[in-house]
């Protein structure tokens, strides 16, 4: 696999995700060293591109360098802190660091994230079947929330309100992605203003 992999590889455009692929193929093929060097290149395109993160600390770990990957995890969870994957990867690091009450609470939130996408799924192939139903709806748009997946948790509440107009849980938390979504949008123009006046 990995050495079909190399020999696609130059045809392709250069990516943080090509650029990871690379570098799993290169330390499949016994290149640590080599591998290292593209997921860095990736990361300079893409300072918070999880997947080169997290093999970055994988490659750390199994080179004994565990505090290096402990604080590249800990970058990971400032990008990426619904991702369950980087609590997981993170609280076992922790655990070989000596820190049990840290690696506990990445531990546990790592479990209760994983088990919110093994209940967005569920109830996802639930409402492909039940396509009627206005509280199975209002149930996914709100795990999607949780999980931080808004336009998801906007398109779901749309679909609620059209089943059923007088579902006003549904009503409030619109209005509430809406107005967050708008008061971000705001923020971000600001900034972009700011840095064009160069303030």
């Amino acid at each position: 696999l990995f050495e079909d992999l190399e020999a696609v590889l130059p045809d392709c455009p250069v990516t943080p995700q090509v650029l990871t692929i690379a570098a799993k193929s290169r330390n499949a093929a016994g290149h640590r060293p080599e591998a290292f060097d593209l997921l860095q290149e990736a990361l300079q395109m893409q300072p918070d591109f999880l997947e080169a993160l997290l093999f970055q600390a994988t490659l750390e770990v199994e080179a004994g360098q565990v505090e290096a990957a402990e604080k590249t995890l800990s970058r990971a969870v400032e990008h990426h802190p619904l991702e369950f994957r980087v609590h997981h990867q993170l609280s076992q690091v922790l655990a070989r660091l000596g820190d049990s009450p840290r690696a506990t609470q990445h531990a546990d939130e790592a479990k209760r994230l994983r088990d919110l996408r093994e209940r967005f799924t569920e109830l996802h192939a639930r409402a492909s079947i039940d396509v009627q139903s206005a509280d199975l709806r209002y149930d996914l748009a709100m795990t999607a929330k949780q999980l931080g997946m808004t336009e998801m948790a906007l398109n779901w509440l749309t679909q609620t309100l059209a089943l059923d107009r007088q579902h006003a849980d549904a009503r409030i938390a619109l209005n509430e992605l809406r107005e967050q979504a708008l008061s971000g949008s705001n923020a971000r123009s600001s900034v972009e203003s700011s840095v064009e006046r160069g303030q």
